[in-house]
């Protein structure tokens, strides 16, 4: 059973509150950010691949390698790039702020009514709303995929990017996540709600509670899953609590 008394709910983004594949989005994001690099064609994919991948070998929280995700994406791009950091974030800052970014949304399954739903119960039951995404995109990206999700940025007490976040997805993740909530020695109130069996049901290993996403389900099934089902099963479930 999902615990009576929760107090807060981390929520990954893609594959979960939108419905397409992880993959999908980088390949679709990656695509966009190399048109605004055009003096870099060649060596912007090994560059992005590369700095991607070596955010999610940030799994520190407690003693960092650097003070923000960003700086350790970055530092990848200026390695092969040869280009200032300036440079980076007024591009990137460009690509996210496109029209063409926007688009994406359509490769998207919606669940309106679903999110609409858990933002009410989340507001009748004072439980606190993380969006636990993978922090490899910055704000700006973040924000707008949880407008396509149809919620809104304030829904949520902490929004995770490549700007507020030291470490990617692991048990330092969700260290930070419980010490920011107020529920480090509490994390059984608490439930991961994701797709990733690597990345989001990592979270058990602290004693969080976790409900699987099968619909986009990733990743060979190792940490502990306290329930599976769809994003509407989930809502469904909290609903039934409260009747």
């Amino acid at each position: 059973m999902i615990p009576q008394h929760l107090e807060a709910i981390f929520l990954d983004l893609d594959g979960t509150l939108l419905g397409y594949k992880d993959e999908t989005m980088i390949e679709l994001v990656f695509s966009l950010c190399a048109k605004h690099f055009p003096n870099h064609t060649e060596q912007f994919k090994h560059a992005f691949q590369l700095g991607v991948m070596f955010m999610h070998q940030q799994t520190s929280y407690e003693a960092p390698q650097y003070k923000s995700m960003w700086l350790a994406f970055v530092d990848k791009l200026q390695q092969v790039l040869g280009v200032s950091e300036d440079y980076c974030k007024a591009r990137f800052t460009n690509a996210f702020q496109s029209e063409e970014y926007n688009e994406i949304q359509n490769h998207a399954k919606l669940y309106h009514e679903q999110t609409a739903k858990l933002v009410k119960i989340a507001r009748e039951r004072n439980i606190k709303l993380v969006l636990a995404t993978s922090p490899v995109f910055p704000q700006i990206a973040i924000e707008r995929r949880i407008r396509w999700a149809g919620m809104q940025p304030e829904d949520f007490v902490l929004t995770t990017h490549f700007e507020n976040m030291t470490c990617c997805k692991s048990v330092a993740y969700y260290k930070h996540l419980l010490d920011a909530v107020g529920c480090s020695l509490a994390p059984e109130k608490t439930m991961m709600v994701g797709n990733d069996n690597k990345y989001d049901m990592v979270a058990s290993e602290l004693g969080i509670k976790t409900w699987l996403i099968n619909e986009w389900e990733r990743s060979e099934r190792k940490h502990k899953i306290d329930h599976i089902g769809t994003l509407e099963e989930f809502v469904s479930t909290l609903e039934k609590q409260q009747q």
